[in-house]
């Protein structure tokens, strides 16, 4: 697979397959994965250097998503500290849900106000 591994879902990341998924739900289950990445863009483009971390690559600095356990922990502190609406909130934090299960489907995207709204 290509892309930033930062930016990547953890059954990407291992290479699971998913195996007990058969025609549109399989489909539906590898799409998550670009849902995952989705939400990691978009807290970044929220919270800035705050929802993620600087790095230094070949001279360049690179801001990445925090790793995947991080990443409901700096949503809710930055839910506290009233930096980002309570439905972008919801939507970032199912869009990189740990669970493929739990994870946000196009219907949950195309439906979420906060984006309406931004659109």
């Amino acid at each position: 697979g290509a892309g930033t591994p930062a930016f990547m879902a953890q059954e990407a990341l291992s290479h699971s397959q998913p195996l007990d998924c058969v025609g549109s739900e399989r489909v539906q289950q590898i799409l998550a994965r670009d849902w995952y990445s989705l939400g990691c863009c978009l807290l970044l483009m929220i919270l800035g250097l705050d929802g993620g971390r600087k790095v230094t690559h070949h001279n360049r600095v690179v801001l990445l998503p925090p790793p995947a356990s991080e990443i409901h922990q700096v949503l809710r502190q930055a839910a506290r500290q009233r930096r980002i609406a309570e439905d972008a909130f919801h939507l970032i934090g199912s869009l990189t849900a740990t669970s493929v299960c739990d994870r946000a489907t196009a219907r949950e995207v195309r439906q979420c106000a906060w984006l309406q709204r931004a659109l």
